[in-house]
């Protein structure tokens, strides 16, 4: 199986963040091991799902051990379709563990989430990378009632 091809903008954006750590020694490890770690950094807000910064800063960290393990893939050529469903499925464990701790708070989540899980099996049958950021989106949200004071 090929990797599914992220679009035009995508990647244009990735290559621009990713400059930003060109500098920084990235360790040759599998790619795979920091996958898992994502998923376990969006387990850790089960136990402090009270403080909402605490969730903010394992959901934050768990983005970026995602972006890590691509870095790292790339950066070591360990780029692989094996590694490519490692990380969508492990994307998709951590998108469920914030759908299981919030979804009390928003039936959108869940409803993103699924979404998610079908574009996921469209992307590996059309080769063409289509998926929602629901961590990202949920930070923002975070960010969001924070500023404007609502209660989560």
């Amino acid at each position: 199986m090929d990797n599914p091809v992220k679009l035009n903008w995508v990647i244009a954006v990735r290559e621009r963040v990713d400059r930003l750590i060109d500098p920084i020694p990235l360790p040759n490890i599998s790619p795979n091991i920091v996958s898992v770690a994502s998923v376990v950094a969006m387990a850790m807000i089960f136990i402090w799902r009270d403080s909402i910064w605490w969730v903010f800063s394992f959901i934050l960290l768990s983005i970026l051990l995602d972006w890590f393990d691509g870095l790292i893939a790339r950066r070591h050529n360990r780029v692989s379709a094996r590694g490519y469903i490692v990380d969508s499925v492990c994307d998709r464990a951590s998108e469920l563990l914030l759908v299981l701790a919030f979804f009390q708070t928003s039936f959108l989540l869940i409803y993103a989430f699924v979404l998610n899980i079908v574009l996921a099996f469209v992307s590996w049958k059309t080769k063409l990378n289509l998926l929602i950021p629901l961590r990202l989106l949920f930070l923002l949200f975070i960010l969001y009632i924070q500023i404007y004071g609502i209660k989560f």
